[in-house]
């Protein structure tokens, strides 16, 4: 704490950051210096990608990933039994009901079409294929250049609802009744989780939940906005190993918590900005049951959304919650000094996040189709709309990862463009404009027939000379 403090009264000194009675003020980060040939290899990759429509990306991914074998539990039975679960797939992600999804995908029932819906309520099953295809993705090696492995960003997105669904909320912003899918984003791009949650719900416990549950790779530490924060929340995310990293709203007005009894030294430049009210004792006193909690999360016997809401504000005046909250204090501090002395952290947090609501951008038109069924009147219902959105925006992201991948190996090959690691940094596979989301769904499985369904016979063509 006191090396954090005397890096923030450096960076005062050295008139980096200024100080105002108790408010540390942050200047404008400059703009970030971009390789100069960024502009142009990224429209030249851009112009490299054919124009698709979103079913043939589709059945593309599946034929490398074989996620559809993951949603069933098996290898699908027939080319019918296929069309109705990528249809299916789609409705989920779209909000669109069976009778409806009828009409987009002729030749499809809507009895066969409901079941289809259902299958995907199983639990597990598009966590499982989520899982398989953000794997290929992670594979290609231009992925490594994106980020840290272990870094993540988190944050939801309002899902346009209506009146029927006991999740919804009015949007704060939209002032329409939404519901939210929560979702971490990692460093390296790809929605490694997701969930359904309530959207004035404070988000803290969701960071964490999603964190500790996915099955990709290990997170430490997780990029929030002010929703995601809470310093109970904090204090249970280091207990379990999973730093939040809060944007906090009204940065400049919060002030830098300090145990009590002059414990740590504080530079004399600081000392109007610090409040020593931290309790010590009171941590002490607390961490048996503040322990007992974070071990009941990691077990899987509590999930962290609830922790945080029964033993977080709920349980104010306990030993539990005095202590995480005076221990996430703490934390807290020590983050804010930082965000204000260390500028590529602040950046990479800026960078994460700004890069989660592009992914949010994608899912948005994925699902701006949708007619606000009256779907999700279950939890199950809820968890396949968040969980194929996921799905379907990790298809797009994983062609466009490939196609990327296919073309930045053809320049290295024939020597016609040389990338280097830094411009490949700053590419993206969030871009759709080559994508169309419209239109009859159509299926084109006889290039890909034999990887997703090897056991089955292509369909007889009809005889033209019978008759």
């Amino acid at each position: 704490m006191e090396v954090a403090l005397e890096h923030v009264a450096e960076a005062i000194e050295f008139e980096e950051l200024e100080i105002e009675g108790t408010k540390i003020h942050q200047h404008r980060l400059a703009a970030h210096d971009t390789p100069p040939d960024l502009p142009d290899v990224r429209d030249a990759l851009v112009a490299s990608f054919p124009m698709i429509q979103l079913p043939e990306i589709i059945v593309d991914i599946d034929a490398r990933v074989r996620f559809s074998w993951l949603l069933i539990g098996r290898e699908p039975a027939s080319e019918e039994e296929l069309l109705y679960l990528y249809v299916a797939l789609l409705g989920h992600a779209m909000d669109i009901g069976a009778k409806r999804l009828s009409m987009m995908a002729p030749g499809l029932s809507v009895s066969g079409l409901t079941n289809a819906l259902q299958l995907l309520e199983e639990p597990g099953s598009l966590r499982r294929a989520n899982a398989a295809t953000l794997e290929f993705m992670q594979a290609h090696p231009l992925a490594v250049h994106w980020g840290n492995a272990e870094d993540c960003a988190a944050d939801a997105m309002s899902l346009d609802a209506t009146r029927h669904l006991w999740l919804a909320r009015t949007d704060p912003k939209l002032r329409n009744l939404s519901t939210a899918t929560y979702v971490h984003t990692l460093a390296r791009h790809g929605i490694v989780y997701d969930q359904p949650i309530p959207l004035t719900r404070r988000q803290d416990g969701a960071a964490i939940e999603g964190a500790l549950r996915q099955t990709v790779m290990p997170i430490r530490r997780v990029m929030t906005d002010t929703h995601g924060y809470s310093a109970y929340g904090i204090a249970l995310g280091k207990f379990v190993a999973v730093d939040l990293c809060p944007r906090l709203k009204s940065f400049r007005d919060r002030r830098l918590h300090l145990p009590r009894g002059g414990r740590v030294k504080i530079p004399d430049v600081l000392k109007p900005a610090c409040l020593t009210d931290i309790s010590l004792p009171a941590i002490i006193e607390g961490w048996p049951d503040l322990s007992k909690v974070a071990d009941a999360v990691v077990g899987g016997r509590l999930s962290a959304v609830l922790a945080c809401e029964r033993h977080g504000t709920a349980a104010r005046g306990q030993k539990g919650y005095r202590a995480g909250h005076q221990l996430g204090l703490l934390l807290r501090t020590l983050h804010q000094c930082d965000t204000l002395s260390i500028p590529d952290f602040r950046r990479a947090t800026l960078r994460l996040l700004n890069d989660n609501e592009r992914t949010h951008t994608l899912q948005r038109q994925i699902r701006r189709a949708g007619s606000r069924s009256r779907r999700g009147r279950r939890a199950e219902e809820l968890g396949a709309q968040s969980g194929a959105l996921a799905l379907v925006t990790n298809l797009v992201m994983a062609w466009n990862t490939h196609q990327m991948q296919g073309t930045l190996d053809r320049w290295r090959m024939t020597g016609e463009r040389r990338v280097d690691s830094e411009t490949v940094r700053h590419l993206t596979p969030m871009g759709f404009e080559h994508i169309n989301f419209d239109g009859v769904l159509s299926f084109t499985l006889d290039q890909h027939r034999v990887r997703i369904l090897p056991s089955s016979q292509p369909p007889k063509a009809p005889d033209r000379a019978a008759g």
